[in-house]
């Protein structure tokens, strides 16, 4: 379990960048400074409500 949790902490630390760099590129305009920027914040916010859904599902009790 903690090896899965560092492993996702790394890989987390190295595709959000990733991402949001990528994202921020490819809808940079030229007339319009800082709009790719705001996008890819807003695709980051949206992978947050997507997980926050995703983890509603998850059962929190503790067996015992």
């Amino acid at each position: 379990y903690m090896g899965l949790l560092s492993l996702s902490g790394k890989a987390s630390s190295v595709i959000g960048p990733f991402l949001y760099g990528t994202i921020a590129d490819a809808f940079e305009r030229p007339g319009e400074p800082g709009f790719g920027q705001r996008v890819a914040l807003a695709s980051i916010g949206s992978l947050f409500i997507v997980a926050f859904f995703v983890l509603r599902g998850v059962d929190e009790r503790r067996p015992g």
